[in-house]
């Protein structure tokens, strides 16, 4: 079951490291009421799953991924919380999901998978 995340207010957010931060700084990051996990702020937003369907829908036509390989990938990602939950996940962990369930089901180097991910 996930949870339906709510911010804490402004005056409640704690203070942590910035990610990838050439210095070592820190932001104010905001948490969730329910569950505590804290909200992902940086620039590596996450995105929706239609979003990485469209990429492995390109990817199908320059790579010939059969229908029934694309379904497998699209189902296990479906199911994957990095996809569904975007509250405290990085743009770069789904990327580094997608390119392990295509290996899965397809032979393709992780070079031909980096040729078309935006």
């Amino acid at each position: 079951m996930s949870c339906s995340h709510e911010s804490c207010s402004h005056e409640e957010n704690i203070w942590l490291p910035v990610e990838n931060s050439p210095r070592s700084e820190a932001a104010l990051h905001p948490w969730c009421l329910h569950c505590g996990l804290v909200k992902n702020i940086s620039d590596d937003r996450p995105k929706e799953l239609g979003y990485w369907m469209n990429i492995l829908s390109r990817a199908s036509y320059k790579f010939s991924i059969a229908q029934c390989q694309k379904r497998l990938i699209a189902k296990e990602l479906d199911s994957c919380k990095e996809f569904v939950d975007l509250y405290g996940i990085t743009g770069s962990s789904q990327k580094e999901m997608l390119v392990r369930t295509i290996q899965k089901y397809c032979s393709l180097s992780i070079n031909d998978i980096d040729s078309f991910l935006c």
